[in-house]
């Protein structure tokens, strides 16, 4: 008797505890749509009142100021172009309701919270960065992730972070899609100018997808996924790309120094970005969304009927 009732116990506890083993992130924005102005109460779009850049307090996690601010207290992340916001009515970033979401090949889906950031733009270049809550050193890897929808206009966006320039070596490294669609990631070498940015061969259409990227200090390599599993990226296989042997700069070699996190958008057309998240961990960027509470009862159903079953034939 105490055998089964132990054996159901074990059968019903993955899906008791399962969904509340969540990562520890470093930084997480989902643009909760519950937080920021998206313009549900206005009759569409408007720069005035939907505009990404000042809005922010209280959305996300791991921060210390809002979206767009080119400078705070003096300072900048990145010493060169992400030191401006060039905002405008007809090119910048607006809160929006619409959401985003991502299936693996393994049928996991990733945690989302409602809401997403929609770039439009006239071909002004628009670059926003975000302060971290205090300045992070990591003496291994680093992880990001975040969630790109393309409409097949000739719009890019890149996604990064970057340090506070410090006797102008600082520079920002950042990963994405560029205007033909193709993924890119792109840095600062260590003479103070542009490194080389590195594009894939595949050109990518219309659609949402998963980028996953692993900063390796030892190194100063860069590994950039697109889709890849869930919480797993061992079997997630070799990254779609790669910079190898200090692509970019990264001062102090023995550690990181990352101060925030940037977005970078160009083109006359639209893109969106949404579920921003930095992390030490795979797992801390690819959560896995929590079952909703029937679902979860069905499968602890599920779980009870067969130690009941089990039991009966004893």
């Amino acid at each position: 008797m105490k055998n089964n009732i132990r054996y159901g116990l074990l059968c019903m506890l993955p899906f008791l505890i399962g969904g509340n083993l969540q990562a520890t992130l470093l930084a997480y924005e989902g643009f909760d749509s519950s937080v920021y102005d998206t313009g549900a109460s206005d009759t569409g779009a408007d720069y005035a009142t939907d505009s990404l850049s000042g809005q922010g307090t209280g959305s996300g996690s791991g921060f210390s100021s809002n979206w767009g601010a080119a400078t705070t207290d003096g300072l900048a992340l990145g010493d060169y172009w992400l030191n401006s916001d060039d905002s405008v009515s007809a090119a910048y970033y607006r809160a929006s309701t619409g959401q985003t979401s991502y299936t693996d090949g393994a049928s996991a889906s990733l945690e989302t919270t409602s809401g997403q950031a929609t770039f439009t733009g006239d071909g002004t270049r628009v670059s926003l960065q975000r302060f971290a809550t205090t300045g992070l050193s990591a003496s291994s890897s680093l992880y990001f992730s975040a969630l790109v929808t393309l409409d097949a206009s000739s719009s890019g966006i890149l996604f990064g972070a970057a340090s506070v320039p410090n006797s102008g070596n600082d520079r920002p490294f950042q990963f994405g899609f560029n205007s033909s669609g193709n993924l890119t990631a792109v840095g600062w070498s260590s003479n103070s100018e542009p490194g080389s940015e590195i594009t894939s061969a595949t050109s990518y259409g219309a659609g949402t997808y998963l980028l996953v990227a692993k900063l390796i200090n030892s190194g100063d390599d860069l590994e950039l996924w697109v889709n890849p599993l869930l919480g797993n990226e061992a079997g997630s296989g070799a990254a779609d790309l790669t910079i190898a042997g200090g692509g970019f700069f990264v001062p102090n070699n023995s550690s990181f120094s990352i101060d925030g996190i940037t977005i970078d958008a160009t083109g006359p057309g639209s893109v969106s970005l949404d579920e921003i998240r930095m992390g030490t961990t795979w797992d801390d960027v690819t959560p896995s969304a929590i079952p909703e509470a029937s679902t979860l009862m069905l499968s602890v159903l599920a779980a009870a009927s067969v130690f009941l079953g089990i039991r009966r034939r004893r």
